[in-house]
Order: structure tokens, then sequence, then C-alpha cells
């Protein structure tokens, strides 16, 4: 994410910044909000004034960094932009901040958003496949409603857990999977979730789940 060349190696002031600003999104997302850095934000917990943030970005602009720009001065950043964060954060605190992101679950590399992908559509395929239809329950949505859609899509919004949740990405339910103040488990049996860690597993659900 950094580009070649780009990326010098992280100093310890800025490894501290950098966990700081990691502690931040975790604060955000254990108060149950959806986080976002304003970049008000990234310059305070970063160490910057607006100036130094300002020609940091000029300078990788002028350097021909193919990812970092002035356009970004003000940018607010949140999970549906991290690819672009963890450029920024790679420019602006050395190399080693993407692994830190992947480290706190806030980012997952390809490989890891495609196996969790696949394990998405596995237990979803799994919870469908056992789903047995029951006439009455539906029968009772569609008198409720008096509309087939929304019976159909009430139905399996209370029936299928997986099928309820199909309009979160994959990434962002591993995401709160993978962290630790959610206290969730896998659900996987281990024998065919050989590469089951913290950050790779989608299949997961609270540990108070059944």
């Amino acid at each position: 994410m950094s580009g070649a060349g780009y990326t010098a190696a992280m100093q310890p002031a800025r490894a501290a910044a950098l966990a700081e600003l990691i502690a931040e999104i975790g604060r955000q997302d254990a108060a149950g909000r959806t986080w976002e850095l304003a970049p008000a934000d990234l310059q305070r917990l970063l160490g910057l004034t607006p100036e130094q943030y300002y020609r940091e970005l000029y300078g990788a602009q002028v350097a021909g960094h193919p990812l970092v720009s002035l356009a970004q001065a003000d940018e607010s950043f949140s999970q549906a932009s991290i690819l672009p964060l963890v450029s920024l954060l790679e420019h602006l605190c050395g190399a080693g901040a993407e692994s830190a992101l992947e480290r706190a679950g806030i980012f997952f590399s390809r490989e890891q958003q495609a196996e969790i992908t696949a394990q998405f559509l596995n237990a979803a395929a799994r919870e469908v496949g056992a789903h047995r239809f029951r006439t009455d329950e539906f029968t009772a949505m569609l008198r409720t409603f008096g509309n087939l859609s929304q019976a159909r899509r009430s139905t399996s919004n209370t029936s299928l857990t997986w099928v309820a949740s199909a309009g979160t990405p994959p990434a962002a339910i591993a995401r709160d999977a993978a962290s630790p103040s959610r206290g969730w488990r896998c659900v996987t049996p281990k024998a065919s979730c050989a590469s089951c860690s913290p950050n790779t597993c989608c299949a997961r659900r609270p540990s108070s789940a059944p």
C-alpha cells in the first residue's frame, strides 16, 4: 500500500503515535460507533500541525507517490476508505503501519479478504441448507404485511441470521469478529478451519451464542 521507494523506516515516536491512532479507532468501535478520523483527528493523534500535515502530503505528491497527494488533505477516513488511510499512514508513520493495522483487525489484505468472503459464503450456504421452510410462519408474515416480497424478506431476516446480515460487507463482519473486546469465538470446526486466527476466520458468532 505504501508504494515502493516512498516509505521510510518507522521511528519510535511515530510508532507510539500510530498506536494511539489505533487505540482511538478501538475506542470509537467500543462505543458502538462507525469509526471515522477527520483531518484534525489525524493531525492530533500523529502530533502534526495542519501546516506539517499539508506539507507531508504535498511532498509525497511532488515526489510522485502513487497513492498519497494533497487532494487528501481535507478528507476524513473510515473503514470504507481504509486503503487510502493505510497508504497515508505508511507515508506519515513509516514502514510497518500496514502490518500494525492488520494485527489490530482494522485492515485486511486481499488474500485475507478473499478467505473471509469464502468463509462467509460457506457459513451462509450451510445455514440456508439446514433451514426448513415453515408454512405457518410464512403465512402469518404474509397475512401481517399483505405483501409477498416483504413477507419473504421478514421471514429470512427472522429465521436466517446470515441472510439478515447479507447487507454488511463480509470484511466488516470479520473485523468485528476479530475485535478482542467483542468476546467472539470461532464456530467453524477446527478440522475444517486450519487457518483460523483472529484476523482470518469469518465464521464467528458472539461467545454467548449456542
